[in-house]
């Protein structure tokens, strides 16, 4: 069980990470050990994450691509005045 308030350290514990603190033998952010540069498996989490991103857009750009083929079709054939072929590139193009 988590207590409700925060307890502070007593008199001997803060005396004993000051006089740490003085000889450099406790170089911490208040008890954390601060980390300079990126571990392993932050740096193998983001590469993951980019490569996803990459094919997610790459998707996305092939997507885009064919609404735009489908929607030059159905300009093509309401200009050449195709009945059924324009209602079937229209229900496509729905899709």
């Amino acid at each position: 069980m988590i207590p409700s308030i925060y307890r502070q350290r007593n008199e001997l514990q803060e005396n004993q990470f000051k006089s740490m603190k003085s000889h450099g033998m406790l170089d911490l952010n208040y008890g954390i050990k601060k980390i300079w540069f990126d571990s392993r498996h932050q740096k193998r989490a983001f590469e993951k994450l980019d490569e996803q991103i990459q094919i997610v857009s790459s998707r996305q750009d092939k997507k885009e691509q064919l609404l735009l083929e489908q929607q030059e079709k159905v300009i093509e054939s309401q200009a050449k005045g195709h009945g059924i072929s324009e209602e079937q590139r229209q229900q496509q193009l729905g899709k």
